[in-house]
């Protein structure tokens, strides 16, 4: 027997509200036998990869000042989320008024708005 579970998530709509993500039970008896599809429940909310490098991002710099290139580097190697979505990450924490930009010799340097020191370039 073979089963496994899949997440169905509704992403756009023309027409009202999204729909919660739902499970799925894929179940094949036998090599041979007939695929089953069972509803499993709705599914919880995952967390955005975006909204998990906002998080972590914020953790890295409660202790240091660091460039875009060593936030990119550490957020992909320890936690497999890719550069547009720490990218992006990084915009919405400006927006939000979360972190400062300062410009070093043309990169950008990043630190928590509240330990806000000025860089002397």
């Amino acid at each position: 027997e073979t089963t496994q579970v899949i997440t169905l998530k509704h992403a756009k709509s023309r027409r009202g509200k999204n729909a919660k993500p739902i499970k799925i039970t894929i179940t094949q008896q036998e090599e041979n036998a007939p695929i089953e599809l069972l509803f499993a429940g709705v599914a919880s909310e995952s967390i955005l990869k975006k909204d998990r490098a906002k998080l972590l991002i914020l953790e890295l710099l409660k202790y240091e000042q660091l460039l875009k290139e060593q936030i990119v580097e550490s957020l992909i190697e320890e936690d497999e989320i890719g550069a547009r979505n720490i990218q992006n990450a990084l915009k919405e924490l400006e927006k939000e008024d979360k972190i400062i930009i300062n410009k070093v010799e043309r990169k950008n340097l990043y630190q928590l708005k509240i330990h806000a020191t000025p860089v002397n370039v």
